[in-house]
């Protein structure tokens, strides 16, 4: 799933992990337009996940980085 947080951070909160019931990746947007993904797990943790985002009109050596792993965003 895919959400954003606009007054926060990218972070999954506690309404996150309540309405999560299955395994899956989670793609969260937060204040500052900061991207982070979670692998959401069925007993309500969460752990970072790198995900690849390009621009598809230019070629990935020209626009690829990974969240939570990019130097324009180093993971905290």
């Amino acid at each position: 799933s895919a959400h954003s947080h606009p007054k926060g951070e990218p972070i999954p909160s506690s309404v996150d992990l309540y309405w999560n019931f299955s395994p899956g990746v989670m793609v969260i947007i937060g204040q500052c337009g900061a991207i982070r993904a979670w692998w959401m797990s069925g007993d309500k943790t969460f752990h970072p996940k790198e995900v690849a985002i390009w621009d598809p009109s230019k070629t990935i050596e020209e626009d690829f980085f990974f969240t939570n792993a990019s130097p324009r965003q180093p993971w905290k």
